[in-house]
């Protein structure tokens, strides 16, 4: 988990949610673009994540936005799994920057 946090913080305006000490859920936002595009652009990519507002309104609203992506990982995910989101958050933010 450690390791996908770094990685996800050199992605030029990524938004993280959440405690750094966390179990395998990883909630974020790129930018102003709807959790839905961006979630759509991962799965033409091959990622698969989970977006919109997970049925917790209220923390959706405490954090003032109407929805997130939640990047799910477990012990049998790779560090080249976590580079490939990574590459496709990039690659997102460049293409719609």
């Amino acid at each position: 988990m450690r390791y996908a946090l770094q990685a996800l913080e050199s992605v030029a305006d990524l938004t993280l949610y959440g405690p750094q000490d966390r179990l395998g859920a990883i909630a974020f936002n790129l930018g102003k673009h709807h959790a839905y595009d961006v979630g759509s652009f991962l799965d033409n990519y091959g990622i698969a994540v989970r977006t919109g507002h997970h049925c917790a309104m209220p923390l959706m609203a405490f954090y003032g936005v109407p929805a997130m992506c939640r990047a799910s990982l477990a012990m049998y995910n790779t560090t080249e799994e976590v580079d490939r989101l990574v590459a496709g958050l990039q690659r997102i933010h460049k293409l719609l920057s």
